[in-house]
């Protein structure tokens, strides 16, 4: 993989998963979101504007799906990286952000 400089397999399904989000939150998608997860609306020093609130799993099957794994991921992710213009700006802004 280093000869080939490819990425981790985990970190390209990662930056994915978050892209698709990206796309969620922005209406990019025929998904409609709202029914999907909620924004949190207390904000932190530590929020960005588009904190999602994460929920409680009762089992590790779901905890480990989509929706609550990747909105950990990207309740982390700095407001620079999340309030890219477009997909493709986020691409690369998660992809420099990870490295």
């Amino acid at each position: 993989m280093e000869k080939l400089k490819w990425r981790p397999l985990a970190d390209r399904r990662r930056d994915l998963r978050l892209v698709l989000l990206y796309k969620l939150v922005h209406d990019l998608v025929a998904i409609p979101a709202d029914s999907l997860f909620e924004y949190n609306t207390r904000s932190s020093r530590t929020q960005h504007s588009k904190s999602i609130k994460v929920f409680s799993c009762n089992t590790e099957a779901f905890k480990n799906s989509f929706v609550p794994a990747t909105i950990k991921e990207w309740n982390k992710l700095p407001s620079d990286v999340i309030n890219s213009k477009t997909a493709d700006q986020f691409k690369a802004a998660i992809a420099a952000y990870s490295d």
